[in-house]
């Protein structure tokens, strides 16, 4: 079954109007018996809670910031309710290294730091609680603000889990590509938490490290996209419902809109935070499955000459297999379904700090979530620009 998406263009797809962060919103179907999922009994201070965080994460956005921290100034106007800007067919002639380099070199310290404390200071965001709203609607309005050309929309879908039936969303920016026959490319992330028992979803889950950094590291990508064309459609997802077995990312899949977009590759960023602090300052695994002489292989390998071009300060270690034995993340939906898929992750993970309430913002290392982002960013205009250039990468891990 395929499940629209809700829009923040007009054009026909519902959810033309900009939703107001101030009101509750609806949930569909029937829940079994059992307690009130803490988004019906927390309404109020939930609504408080997601004013502060916008608020939060907007001033930081806007602070001036010295030059040590390499901070991009806002972006010149917030995207409106309903984006005005068609997807280009054609484009102007861009200088892209040189919009890449001003990229580089803009990627925010304090930006990535205020996303993941804010989304961290919301005590859960389990499946079943009200703060997976609250979350939501925070992407969804750091999405908006991130620029014109930055298109936002939600992706609905029921979720079944633990006795009790919720809408989740996936947030969706769409950067238009010029050229509609070079297809898509999809860097994602999951914004769900959870603590060591999946059926808690009252107990505190920060989920600093997992998964704010991830969805962190997509909002301040699509800020730094903004002003650039690109030739293939840059796709930023973030996904709900990973933690409970990939439900988000799988109904992506299955909603038939990589087929729509000529997806051609997809880059998970889940867990980029380096809890392990200078022991693994300096590297990142990239997990892919596939095995030799496979399109996620390459992919990888690939993306390890980016790093070595762009971000020498951070050593891309290739691994040849899906993922950690008996762990999983969302890039497994897309390669399941026969599209290139990598995931990032932290080199020297901290399994300890995982699933429960240590995984707090004091524990990130920011200045590695900066190294990382500036290698998606890189790979994010490298790929838009030519997005099967990863095929010919050396597959030797």
């Amino acid at each position: 079954m395929t499940t629209g998406r809700r829009g923040a263009n007009g054009g026909g797809r519902p959810g033309g109007q900009r939703p107001d962060p101030s009101r509750g919103r609806g949930r569909r179907g029937e829940r079994s018996d059992g307690p009130a999922p803490a988004a019906d009994r927390v309404t109020l201070p939930g609504r408080a809670l997601l004013s502060i965080l916008v608020a939060f994460s907007a001033a930081a956005c806007r602070a001036r910031v010295g030059p040590e921290s390499q901070a991009a100034p806002p972006p010149t106007g917030a995207a409106s309710a309903t984006p005005s800007v068609a997807p280009p067919t054609a484009t102007a002639p861009q200088d892209v290294e040189a919009l890449l380099a001003a990229g580089l070199a803009n990627v925010s310290f304090e930006r990535l730091e205020a996303d993941v404390q804010a989304l961290a200071a919301i005590p859960t965001r389990h499946v079943n609680s009200g703060g997976i709203r609250l979350a939501a609607d925070f992407l969804l309005e750091g999405f908006r603000q991130a620029g014109d050309h930055v298109l936002p929309s939600e992706y609905p879908f029921p979720l079944e889990f633990g006795g009790m039936v919720s809408e989740q969303r996936n947030i969706v920016a769409r950067i238009p590509g010029w050229d509609e026959a070079a297809g898509s490319i999809l860097i994602g992330a999951h914004y769900d938490s959870r603590t060591v028992s999946i059926d808690d979803w009252a107990s505190p889950a920060p989920g600093a490290n997992d998964n704010a950094t991830g969805v962190a590291s997509l909002l301040e990508i699509a800020r730094l996209l903004n002003d650039f064309r690109p030739r293939a459609t840059i796709l930023l997802v973030a996904f709900s419902a990973e933690e409970t077995g990939l439900q988000g990312s799988r109904h992506y899949v299955v909603s038939g809109v990589p087929e729509q977009e000529g997806l051609r590759a997809m880059l998970d960023l889940d867990i980029i935070g380096n809890s392990a602090g200078e022991a693994g300052a300096g590297t990142l695994r990239v997990f892919a499955g596939g095995g030799p002489g496979s399109s996620s292989l390459g992919l990888a390998t690939w993306l390890r000459g980016v790093a070595e071009a762009h971000v020498p300060d951070l050593e891309v270690l290739v691994q040849d297999q899906l993922d950690r034995p008996g762990r999983y993340s969302d890039h497994v939906s897309f390669f399941e379904a026969g599209i290139p898929s990598v995931r990032l992750i932290e080199d020297l993970e901290q399994t300890e700090l995982q699933h429960n309430a240590d995984d707090r913002p004091e524990r990130i290392d920011a200045q590695y979530l900066v190294r990382v982002t500036r290698l998606v960013l890189a790979a994010a205009f490298e790929l838009s620009e030519d997005p099967l250039r990863f095929m010919s990468a050396d597959e030797t891990p």
